[in-house]
């Protein structure tokens, strides 16, 4: 496990990660596992930083939290940015909330990271984007709840009268693993390895209209 504050001096990759995706997929199905070896886990270092953390996951740790934090625009619009603290006192609310995929990517971009996002696609064409880059070997972050709780999204208006849709407990994770059962994250919040079923997975995903990013 990585510890809180030192995760980018010591993280789990490499091997460690991949035998044990491997084998939370053979506890939960038989078919084909799906995985990305050598994928760093890291615990996000600020209370709201979920977001950042699984993107320098998702780099291979060629970027830092600290890095892409620095990079990111603030916003009350999370498709446009980070929306309120990064490091608040508590977490799950809405006034201070994290990013979305798109604002996660105009970040990264400022980075020199090009990023494909996935949203609004029906179901099973998100579950096969995801599949599909699996296969060619990217991990994927997913934005779900925390714990895949559930939870009831909410119309926020904004400073510019528009709305947006908000869900309590917004969360981002990294899918490295995936079989007929269900999908294998790396969980930023405490520095774990969780899998979450199929159903759990379309559940969630539907809070945030099927939304993902890839990074190259």
């Amino acid at each position: 496990m990585c510890i809180f504050g030192t995760a980018f001096d010591h993280p789990r990759r490499d091997d460690e990660c991949a035998r044990g995706a491997f084998r939370q997929c053979r506890q939960h199905g038989r078919g084909v596992c799906r995985w990305r070896r050598g994928v760093p886990l890291y615990r996000q270092q600020q209370t709201l930083t979920c977001e950042e953390s699984v993107a320098a996951m998702a780099t291979f740790g060629a970027l830092s939290e600290k890095q892409i934090v620095a990079a990111m625009e603030f916003s009350d619009n999370p498709y446009e940015g980070i929306r309120g603290k990064t490091d608040y006192e508590f977490y799950g609310g809405l006034t201070h909330y994290g990013t979305y995929a798109q604002g996660l990517k105009k970040g990264l971009e400022k980075l020199g990271r090009a990023s494909t996002v996935y949203y609004g696609q029906p179901y099973e064409s998100f579950k096969t984007s995801i599949l599909q880059n699996l296969r060619q070997g990217r991990p994927v972050i997913w934005w779900t709840t925390w714990r895949e709780s559930y939870q009831t999204p909410q119309l926020v208006t904004l400073s510019d009268k528009t709305q947006v849709r908000l869900t309590p407990y917004e969360h981002a994770v990294l899918i490295i693993a995936a079989n007929a059962q269900g999908v294998t994250y790396h969980d930023p919040y405490d520095g774990t390895k969780r899998f979450t079923s199929w159903a759990n997975h379309q559940r969630a995903s539907g809070y945030f209209n099927n939304m993902a990013l890839v990074v190259y």
